[in-house]
């Protein structure tokens, strides 16, 4: 969870310390650097580097432990690809 997520998924929390945590987390801006492998042909193979930004969405966990959970999000993919974005 980046800051400005943090931010937005703890203006969710109840006034007391008492109160149970939500089981679902807003997605907002989070940005992800990826490697793309480019297998269209052994000539043209090679690695490109890629942004993956996701403007909104929203992870809802399982269980208590939040380790496992299902989320939904849009996204955009940005890749570099021999000196042009």
């Amino acid at each position: 969870m980046w800051p400005w997520e943090l931010w937005l998924n703890g203006k969710r929390l109840g006034k007391s310390d008492a109160d149970p945590l939500f089981k679902t987390q807003i997605v907002f801006l989070r940005p992800t650097a990826g490697v793309e492998i480019n297998t269209r042909s052994r000539e043209l193979a090679d690695l490109e580097g890629s942004l993956l930004l996701e403007p909104i969405g929203f992870v809802r966990y399982f269980d208590d432990s939040r380790l496992i959970g299902d989320g939904r999000s849009l996204s955009d993919d940005c890749r570099y690809e021999t000196g042009n974005w």
